[in-house]
Formats: C-alpha cells, structure tokens, sequence
C-alpha cells in the first residue's frame, strides 16, 4: 500500500493504478551515458511512446507511455546511476503534481528510501 497515510489526493490518483515498481540500477550493470539507448529500446521493442524529455545538469528524465497496455515508465539519470519507475493501470495526469507533492510529505514513505526519487529533475534547466 502506497497510501499509508490515508491522503484523498494521493487515493485520487493511486486508485486506479495496479502495480507499482521502482528500481535503482547500479553504474556497473548499465552506464548512465547509455540511458538513451535504453529508453530507444523500450521504444522501438515495446512500442511505448516517449512524451517527456528534461534535461538538467547531470540529470535526464524521460516518461514513456503505452496506452494499449496502461502502463507509464519513467526513466531517470541522477547521481550517476538510472533509476526506473514502472505504473500499471490509469493515471490522472492532472492529480500527478498533487500526489507527488502528497508523497513527498509523507514521512513514513521518506523513511522507506523513496525521497531519492522525488528529489529527480528539481535543478532540471530544459524541456523537449
């Protein structure tokens, strides 16, 4: 349960979603200055749809999506390593802002590790 906290504007958004996953992959096991083929691959393999690209000093962002399966893929480079996050099910862009702002406020979830990935694209300088 994501929602430990009981917020209504984190149940708008996380209601509808099935599962959620996060992974921290290590500089070894994938370089970060091949995060472009990576997210090429999830492209042409997968046939997601790229709709966001930020850029940021030492950072990348990067939100796919595949509307037939219902699933967003948000791939990051911070730190040096790459960081992806996997959402099945329906996602209310409009309520996104709200419950980021909700989770990041939720201090059980911050003591579970996940403030590293809220902490993505705050010094972020441009959008494609």
């Amino acid at each position: 349960m994501i929602n430990v906290s009981d917020n209504p504007e984190l149940n708008l958004l996380v209601r509808d979603i099935k599962h959620l996953k996060f992974l921290a992959v290590r500089p070894q096991i994938i370089a970060p200055s091949s995060v472009d083929s990576l997210v090429q691959v999830i492209v042409d393999e997968e046939k997601f749809a790229s709709v966001l690209t930020m850029t940021g000093p030492g950072q990348e962002l990067n939100l796919l999506l595949h509307e037939k399966k219902s699933t967003m893929v948000l791939v990051t480079v911070a730190d040096g390593s790459i960081k992806l996050v996997e959402c099945k099910g329906k996602v209310n862009p409009m309520q996104l802002l709200n419950a980021i702002t909700a989770l990041k406020e939720d201090e059980t979830l911050m003591d579970l590790g996940l403030h590293e990935f809220f902490d993505i694209g705050k010094d972020m300088q441009s959008w494609d």
